[in-house]
């Protein structure tokens, strides 16, 4: 048994990059929902606020790479652009929406906004992997896991207190405003300096299309965040039907809280098994507990299940993390995580789209089962590309 995530904490390097890349992380978390609810004043309507918040999140998915591999050729540097370009196409969004700009403005300042969004996530990864050994790199990792799930629930919080405070024009511009001024602290701590600059093509190859392991894993990541899409859209169904939906905000909070919990539990262990093997075990897990939530028979069940299906979550993502450090040469690691962002948003977003469409038409068992077949094709893809990764990952990685 080994200290954990925590005992990373120990030395300042480790310590500076956990509790500035927490404020980065609570800030982009903060964000959505201060976005959507400009977006819904400026619009004039959830629809249209959906649709322009669509064409942001879709733009950001789709440049995701190539920020990667801008960051991995011109360093921190492009961290900073990045960040700054955020922040001031976000001015520009709320002056359109402050001026009733038409619909078609919006979607094109917030698509803009999209190609600024962080790559926070990939530069700290990129830094754990200098700043760690081999037998630290998976606490390390899992912390990371950690500390996205804190964003996720610490976010919103703040966000919602801001926007009951000062409104969600306030709330928005502070929150970009922050984000920015964290990701620029960020990008100066020396653990976050030290990456390389690589010498690659900025429109070679792909780097999904030129690694294997990458792309087995970006085809595991697409099934099981579609699976996390679904949930998002079946629990709070579940909560209006039972005219509980004050209990909707509880529940999805309860599965970064399970996420939380297992990435905790991930570190403090020391592993024998082979990390291809051990993702594969959380993807069962998933499979498991997602299917299980078809169990609940009441809210004491549906909360406790819901927690559970948190669990394998983190350990999942510190799994994957792992398994990307054999996946591609060095100087495209940045990249390689940023294909795998984008399989997370695409994902996320075709499995709240189907999760709306099959709340719907079926009950919460059904929907909860069609979920859990998701994280079952994520399984799979893992199970049959199992060698691909073994043959990816070099052995001291496998502790």
């Amino acid at each position: 048994m080994s200290a954990g995530p925590a005992g990373l904490l120990r030395t300042g390097p480790a310590r500076n990059l956990t509790l500035v890349g927490a404020l980065v992380f609570i800030g982009d978390g903060a964000e959505p929902l201060a976005l959507l609810l400009f977006l819904v004043h400026a619009a004039g309507s959830f629809g249209a606020a959906g649709l322009v918040i669509g064409c942001y999140g879709l733009s950001a998915a789709v440049t995701a790479p190539l920020r990667g591999r801008l960051t991995d050729r011109h360093g921190v540097s492009t961290l900073v652009a990045v960040a700054v370009l955020h922040l001031l196409l976000t001015l520009l969004l709320v002056a359109a929406g402050q001026a009733r700009a038409p619909l078609a403005v919006l979607v094109v300042v917030a698509a803009a906004l999209g190609t600024g969004y962080s790559v926070a996530f990939a530069a700290m990864r990129s830094a754990w992997s200098r700043l760690t050994g081999e037998a630290e790199r998976g606490q390390a990792y899992a912390l990371q896991a950690v500390l996205q799930e804190v964003g996720y629930i610490g976010g919103p919080l703040i966000a919602g207190a801001l926007i009951a405070v000062a409104g969600a024009t306030a709330a928005l511009l502070v929150t970009a405003v922050l984000t920015c001024a964290a990701t620029l602290a960020f990008g100066r701590l020396a653990a976050v300096r030290s990456q390389p600059r690589a010498e690659v093509r900025l429109w070679g190859r792909p780097a999904v299309v030129a690694s294997g392991p990458l792309a087995v894993l970006v085809a595991t990541t697409v099934p099981s965040c579609l699976a996390f899409g679904v949930v998002e859209v079946n629990l709070p169904a579940y909560a209006t039907e039972h005219a509980l939906p004050g209990i909707a905000g509880l529940l999805l909070a309860l599965i970064a809280v399970g996420s939380i919990l297992g990435g905790l539990g991930y570190g403090r262990r020391s592993w024998r098994s082979a990390v291809s093997q051990r993702y594969a075990a959380t993807l069962l897990a998933l499979t498991m507990t997602m299917s299980a939530l078809a169990l609940a028979d009441s809210v004491p069940a549906l909360v406790l299940l819901t927690l559970l299906v948190g669990l394998p979550a983190a350990p999942m993502i510190t799994c994957r993390y792992l398994l990307l450090d054999g996946t591609v040469p060095a100087d495209s690691a940045n990249e390689a995580f940023m294909w795998i962002t984008t399989a997370d948003a695409v994902g996320t977003a075709v499995g709240q789209a189907l999760g709306g469409v099959l709340v719907e038409h079926g009950s919460f068992t059904v929907v909860s089962l069609a979920a859990g077949l998701a994280a079952a094709l994520a399984l799979a893809a893992a199970v049959l590309g199992g060698q691909v990764l073994r043959r990816s990952v070099p052995r001291e990685l496998t502790v």
